[in-house]
C-alpha cells in the first residue's frame, strides 16, 4: 500500500517498534495489513516526521466488530539497547502511547525454547548492570516485569491458529530429529519433543529411523546419526537456506535479558550465574522497552522475540525470517486480544483511564470473591496426622504461617489443598489458592494474589490486600513458592498488616522465617504406600504375599506419591515383578503420567525434578550433578573430594545445606554414626543428575575419575587397617561404602586402568572373603580380564597381578571351580617366584593345598602345606605368624580326614597360638570352627558346641558370613545328635541361606545333607534319600567327592532311613533325587 505524509501528530494507543531493520518493519506492517485472524487490519500507513531522526508511520487497526485501535510503528536506527531506548523515549514523549510493543528475534535457552518458538518477555533486564570492581563486574540487576494481567493473558495465548503455525507431518518429525542430532543435541531433552513425537511413541519412532539406516544406538543406548543420516540432514538444511515457512512453534513466557552477546563463548553460564537463573531468552532491546515503560509512565508493554538460534556453535540465520514473522504475528494477536477483552489496557482515550492509573484501593469497601478451591477427582490417601496438625494450628490461630516442604513429587500441593478443603467452612469460603508456578519474579507475589482475589488496585498493592482482608478470617494457599523464594519477607509483611489472615505455603524448602511452622511432606511408608498404589491402580488385592510385594515396591520408590502413581497406573497390564524391572530402567524417570489432568511439571519424574533443579543456583546445580555419581550413601569427606573446587568451604553443612533444604540430598540415618554423618540421593533424582551430567561426556568422565580415585585411596587405607587390629572397624566401614567402591572398580575396568583396578581388587580380598564370595569372584575375574602385565613391565604391577590371582583362586574354591582355582594359584606362585616375594609364594602353595583337600588328595595337601611352612619360617612379623597358623589349620584338617583326631587337635592348638601373637579373634574363630567339627566326630558334642558358639559369636561381631555359615552347620549337627530336631532344622536352614547369599556352594550342599539327616531322624525317610540323591548328583557334576568327615556326619542317620524302606522305595527316591535340581532340592529341604 502507498504511504501518505501527514503533519499532525495525535496520541496513539500502541507504539510498536520492530527490533531490527527495515525488513522486519515491513514484515510487521504486512501482517497488520490484513486480513489477519479474521480482522481487516490496517488499511493505510501514514508517514510522520520523515525528515526527523525518529520517523514513524501511523495507522488504525480495524477489528471485525467495527472497533479499532491506533498504532504508531517504527524500527530502530541501529540494533542494541541504546538505539532502542533513544527511539522509545523520543516517540513516547511525542505520542503519549497507552502501551508499547516490540517484535524481533533472539537466542533461546537450550532445553527451554526450540528454534522458531516465540518468547514473550515475562521479565526483562540488562545483564551488565552493576558496579565495576577490580576483578570485573559485581552484578546488581534490576528487573522490570510485564503487568500481571497482561502476563496472565500472554500465558493463555497459543500459537495454533496463527498463520505461521502448522501441525508437523511425519517428514517434519523426521527432519526435526535428524537436525537436532546434527546440532549435537539429544532430541529427548528438547522442549518440542512432544510436539514432533507423540506420547508413548518414542521407541517406535526411533526404531523406524534405525530401520531406515538414518540413525543407530551408541554404547550408551542413545541415538546417533549414521553417515547416511548425517548426509540427509545436511542435504535438507542445504536445500532450505531460507528456513521454514511454517512450524509447530510454541509461545513461551519467561525472563529475557538484554545485552550484546556476540562475544560471549558461553552466554548462558554468564547470565544464569549473575542474573535470573530461569532466563530463557537472550537479545538486545527488550529491557529498553520495559525500562522506558517504567520510567516514562506507560502502563502496559509486550515484547515477543522469535528464537533464531541457541547462542551456541551451531547458530546460523536460516530461522531468522521465520522467527521475525512469527514474533510479529504473536504481538499483533496479543494486541487484538487485549483490545477485545480489556479495552482500558490498550486504548488511550477511554473514560476509565484515570481509574486504571489510580494508586491504592478503591474508595468503596472491597469484597472477597468465593473460594477458588476445587476438589480433586481422585481420593486423598492417609496423612491424617499432617492434616489434623495443620488444620488445628490454622483454626486456633496459634500458627498463622505453615510451610509444607519436601522433594519433587512428595504430594505437598495435594496435602495443602486437602487441608484447605477441610477448612473451607471454618473460613466461610474465604480459602484461596494462588499458583505461583508460572511466576518467576518475586515482585509479582502481591500482584498474583490480587489477580486471584479479583482486586483492581494500584501501588502499593499491600495496602489493597490489607483492606480486602480487614476483619475477614481467610486462608491463602501459596503453591510452588520456590518460584519466588526471594519474596519470603513479603509473606511476613502481608501477615503483619492482615491479622485475620493465615497462609499455607508449599515449597521445595522452608522459607526460613521466624513466624513459620515447618511441616515436611513425609513419604508414604508401609500400608500408606500400599493404599495409594491400590487406589490409583483401581485394584483390590487380598493375597498377603502380593500385598507385601507392593509394599516393598512402594518403599523402593522412597514412598514418593508421584512415583507411586506413575507406577500404579501401569499395574493393570504389568505384574509386580515387571514393575520392579521398570524401576531399574534408566528410562524410569521419563515415564509419562497416564493421567491427563495433571500439571505439565508432574507428567513425569524427570519434569518434576527438572522443575526444581532449574530453581537451584547455578553453583548448587553443579554440586548436585557431581554428587549424582555416588552410589548408595557417602560421607562429608567423600563429597568434599568431588566438589571442593566448586565451593568456598569444605564444611558439608555449608555447601550441602541448600540441597538438603530442597531434599535433593537427604541424610542417611540408617548408615550414619555419631561421628560420621552420611548422605544419599533418591535414585530417580540421582538418575536425573547423571543424565544431565552425561551431556558433557568429558566432564562426566573427569567427575567419575575423581570419584574412583577417592575410593581407591579409601580402600587402600582400610586395607592397611584390615591387616592390623582394626579389622572389624575396617570391614564395617568398607561395607558402608560397598556400592561406591564397586562403582570405582567398574570405572577402572571400563577405562582399562589396570594398575588402579589391581590395587583396589587386592585390598578388597579380605572384604570379599568375609562378605560375598560370588560377587568378589565375579569382580576379580573382570579385573583379570584386563590382561596379564607384559614381561618387562613394572614389577609392582606384576606382583599385584599375582595377589589378585591368589584372591580369585581362594574364591574360585568356594564356587567349586577347582580347576580354575588351581590355575590361579599356579599363576600367583609364578609371580611370587619371579618377583622374589616369598610371602606370595608361600600363600599360593598353602591355598593350593585347599584344592587338594577339596578333592580328598590328602598326601598332596600335606606336602604343599609343609613346603609353605618351610618358607614362612624364613619370614618375620605378622606374615610369618598368620602363615604358620594357616598351615597348621590346614594340617589339622588333613589329620582329621585321616581320623587322627589327637594330631588334628594339636595342629589346631598350634594355629591358635600363632594367631594369639596378634590377638586376631576373627582368624582364631575359623580355627575354632574346624575344631568344632573334629570334636563332634571325636564324640565330644559339648566341646563341639563351645567351639561352634564361639565362632558364631565372632562371626556376628565381624559380620563374617562365612563364619556364621559354618558355625550354624556345626550347631545343626550337634542339635540333631542331641535330638533337638527343630533347633537342628533352624541351624541348617540358616547355614543354607547364608551360603546362598554368599554364592558358596560347599556349605550349601553340607546344609542340604544336614537337613537330610533331620528328615531321617524324624523318619521322613523318602525325603531324606531324595535330598541325598540330589546332592550326590550335584557333587558328581561338580567333580567334588564327599570327604571322609562328611560321610561320618550323615552316615548313621541315612542308614537308618534305608533300613526302614524297601528296595523299591529306595530306588524310587534315588531316581527322583537324580532328577531334582539344586533349587528344587532347596525348596524340598525347607519343608522338612
Amino acid at each position: 500500500m502507498t504511504a501518505r505524509r501527514a503533519v499532525q501528530q495525535p496520541s496513539v494507543d500502541v507504539l510498536y517498534v520492530a527490533a531490527l531493520d527495515e525488513d522486519e518493519l515491513e514484515v510487521a506492517k504486512a501482517i497488520a495489513g490484513g486480513p489477519f485472524l479474521g480482522h481487516p487490519g490496517v488499511a493505510n500507513w501514514i508517514e510522520h516526521d520523515v525528515d526527523d531522526a525518529t520517523p514513524y508511520e501511523r495507522g488504525d487497526f480495524d477489528l471485525a466488530d467495527g472497533s479499532s485501535f491506533s498504532v504508531a510503528i517504527t524500527s530502530q536506527l541501529r540494533m542494541g539497547a541504546e538505539s532502542a531506548s533513544r527511539t522509545l523515549a523520543t516517540l513516547i514523549e511525542r505520542l503519549h502511547p497507552r502501551c508499547l510493543a516490540m517484535s524481533g528475534v533472539c537466542a533461546g535457552r537450550p532445553g527451554s525454547a526450540a528454534l522458531g518458538d516465540v518468547i514473550v518477555a515475562e521479565t526483562a533486564y540488562f545483564a551488565a548492570e552493576g558496579k565495576k570492581v577490580a576483578d570485573g563486574l559485581r552484578p546488581d540487576i534490576r528487573t522490570q516485569s510485564m503487568p500481571v494481567k497482561w502476563l496472565l493473558a500472554a500465558k493463555r495465548m497459543r500459537a495454533a491458529g496463527l498463520p505461521s503455525y502448522a501441525e508437523p507431518t511425519s517428514r517434519d518429525s523426521e527432519d526435526w530429529f535428524l537436525e537436532t542430532l546434527l546440532r549435537g543435541s539429544d532430541p529427548q531433552d528438547q522442549p518440542e519433543r512432544g510436539t514432533y513425537i507423540g506420547a508413548h511413541q518414542w521407541t517406535r519412532f526411533v526404531e523406524e529411523l534405525i530401520a531406515k539406516g538414518l540413525i543407530r544406538r551408541n554404547a550408551k543406548h542413545r541415538p546417533v546419526l549414521t553417515p547416511e543420516g548425517r548426509r540427509q540432514a545436511g542435504a535438507r538444511r542445504y536445500d532450505n537456506p531460507d528456513g521454514p515457512l511454517n512450524l509447530p512453534f510454541a509461545i513461551r513466557v519467561g525472563p529475557v535479558t538484554s545485552e550484546p552477546w556476540v562475544d560471549a563463548s558461553n552466554p548462558w553460564e554468564v547470565v544464569t550465574t549473575s542474573g535470573v537463573r530461569t532466563v530463557i531468552g537472550l537479545e538486545m532491546e527488550a529491557a529498553s522497552v520495559a525500562a522506558s515503560a517504567w520510567a516514562l509512565d506507560v502502563t502496559n508493554w509486550v515484547v515477543a522475540k522469535g528464537v533464531m538460534d541457541h547462542a551456541d556453535g551451531s547458530k546460523n540465520d536460516s530461522y531468522k525470517g521465520f522467527a521475525a514473522r512469527a514474533s510479529a504475528e504473536v504481538v499483533w494477536g496479543f494486541l487484538i486480544d487485549r483490545r477485545l477483552k480489556e479495552p482500558v489496557s490498550i486504548l488511550s482515550g477511554t473514560d476509565d483511564q484515570a481509574a486504571f492509573h489510580s494508586a491504592g484501593p478503591k474508595a468503596s469497601d472491597p469484597v472477597l470473591p468465593p473460594s477458588n478451591l476445587k476438589r480433586r477427582g481422585n481420593s486423598f490417601v492417609d496423612r491424617v496426622t499432617e492434616q489434623n496438625e495443620c488444620s488445628g494450628l490454622l483454626r486456633d490461630g496459634s500458627t498463622r504461617l505453615i510451610t509444607i516442604f519436601g522433594p519433587p513429587g512428595a504430594g505437598k500441593t495435594r496435602l495443602a489443598l486437602e487441608v484447605g478443603t477441610n477448612l473451607r467452612e471454618f473460613f466461610d469460603d474465604h480459602v484461596y489458592v494462588v499458583d505461583l508456578s508460572s511466576v518467576a519474579d518475586p515482585d509479582l507475589l502481591f500482584a498474583s494474589i490480587t489477580e486471584v482475589l479479583k482486586v483492581d488496585a494500584g501501588d502499593p498493592l499491600i495496602d489493597a490486600l490489607r483492606e480486602v482482608f480487614r476483619g475477614v478470617p481467610s486462608l491463602l494457599i501459596l503453591e510452588n513458592f520456590e518460584r519466588v523464594g526471594r519474596a519470603a519477607t513479603r509473606v511476613s509483611d502481608l501477615l503483619a498488616v492482615a491479622p485475620e489472615l493465615r497462609i499455607m505455603v508449599t515449597s521445595d524448602a522452608p522459607l526460613d522465617l521466624t513466624t513459620e511452622r515447618r511441616l515436611e511432606a513425609r513419604r508414604l511408608a508401609g500400608g500408606d504406600g500400599l493404599e495409594l498404589f491400590l487406589d490409583r491402580a483401581q485394584q483390590e488385592v487380598d493375597d498377603p504375599g502380593i500385598r507385601q510385594d507392593i509394599i516393598e515396591l512402594t518403599e523402593s520408590l522412597m514412598g514418593l506419591p508421584l512415583a507411586i502413581e506413575l507406577v500404579a497406573a501401569r499395574a493393570r497390564t504389568s505384574s509386580v515383578a515387571e514393575l520392579r524391572k521398570l524401576l531399574r530402567s534408566p528410562d524410569f524417570i521419563r515415564l509419562e503420567n497416564l493421567m491427563q489432568d495433571v500439571p505439565d511439571r508432574q507428567r513425569s519424574l524427570q519434569r518434576a525434578i527438572g522443575w526444581s533443579f532449574d530453581l537451584l543456583e547455578p553453583a548448587q546445580q553443579k554440586v548436585f550433578l557431581r554428587l549424582s555419581v555416588f552410589e548408595g550413601s557417602w560421607t562429608e569427606r567423600a563429597g568434599a573430594a568431588l566438589v571442593g573446587d566448586l565451593v568456598d568451604s569444605r564444611l558439608a553443612i555449608e555447601w550441602m545445606q541448600p540441597l538438603l533444604d530442597r531434599r535433593f540430598v537427604v541424610r542417611d540415618e540408617e548408615r550414619a554414626s555419631d561421628r560420621q554423618p552420611r548422605y544419599s540421593i533418591f535414585f530417580a533424582m540421582r538418575d536425573y543428575g547423571r543424565h544431565r551430567l552425561a551431556q558433557d561426556v568429558e566432564h562426566e568422565r573427569r567427575v567419575r575419575a575423581m570419584h574412583a580415585d577417592f575410593y581407591r585411596d579409601l580402600v587402600e587405607g582400610q586395607g592397611e587397617r584390615m591387616a592390623g587390629r582394626d579389622r572389624r572397624d575396617a570391614l564395617e566401614e568398607l561395607s558402608l561404602d560397598h556400592e561406591n567402591i564397586h562403582a570405582a572398580l567398574r570405572f577402572f575396568v571400563e577405562t582399562a586402568d589396570r594398575h588402579s583396578a589391581l590395587r583396589v581388587a587386592t585390598m578388597l580380598d579380605g572384604y570379599w572373603w568375609s562378605r560375598n564370595y560370588a560377587e568378589g569372584y565375579a569382580h576379580l575375574q573382570t579385573v583379570l580380564g584386563l590382561g596379564q602385565p607384559a614381561v618387562g613391565s613394572e614389577g609392582a604391577e606384576r606382583l599385584l597381578w599375582g595377589k589378585v590371582c591368589l584372591a580369585a583362586g581362594k574364591l574360585a574354591i568356594r564356587q567349586f571351580d577347582l580347576e580354575e582355582a588351581s590355575s590361579l594359584f599356579t599363576a600367583a606362585a609364578d609371580a611370587g617366584r619371579a618377583e622374589f616375594d616369598s610371602g606370595l609364594l608361600a600363600l599360593s602353595l598353602e591355598r593350593g593345598a585347599l584344592v587338594d583337600l577339596e578333592l580328598n588328595r590328602y598326601e598332596q595337601a600335606y606336602a604343599a602345606l609343609t613346603e609353605a611352612q618351610t618358607i614362612y619360617e624364613t619370614l618375620g612379623g605378622r606374615t610369618r605368624a598368620e602363615g604358620m597358623a594357616d598351615c597348621e589349620d590346614g594340617l589339622g584338617l588333613v589329620a582329621s580326614e585321616r581320623r587322627d583326631y589327637a594330631a588334628a587337635d594339636a595342629h589346631f592348638e598350634r594355629a591358635l597360638g600363632f594367631y594369639a601373637e596378634y590377638s586376631d579373634p576373627q582368624l582364631s574363630a575359623w580355627v575354632r570352627s574346624d575344631q568344632s567339627q573334629v570334636a563332634y566326630l571325636n564324640g565330644d558334642p559339648l566341646m563341639a558346641r563351645v567351639h561352634a558358639e564361639y565362632a558364631q559369636h565372632v562371626g556376628r561381631a565381624y559380620e563374617d558370613l562365612g563364619l556364621l555359615t559354618w558355625s550354624a552347620n556345626s550347631l545343626g549337627h550337634i542339635a540333631a545328635f542331641q535330638g533337638d530336631l527343630d533347633a537342628a532344622r533352624n541351624h541348617f536352614v540358616e547355614s543354607m541361606t547364608l551360603a546362598m547369599l554368599q554364592g558358596n556352594l560347599r556349605p550349601r550342599l553340607r546344609a542340604l545333607e544336614g537337613l537330610a539327616v533331620v528328615a531321617a531322624r524324624s523318619q521322613q525317610d523318602e525325603s531324606a534319600l531324595i535330598l541325598l540323591s540330589a546332592v550326590d548328583r550335584e557333587r558328581k557334576h561338580r567333580g567334588l567327592p564327599r570327604a571322609v568327615s562328611e560321610t561320618q556326619l550323615i552316615g548313621s542317620a541315612l542308614a537308618s532311613s534305608r533300613s526302614r524302606l524297601s528296595e523299591l522305595e529306595i530306588k524310587r527316591a534315588a531316581d527322583i533325587g537324580m532328577l531334582t535340581s539344586l533349587d528344587q532340592a532347596t525348596e524340598l529341604a525347607r519343608e522338612v
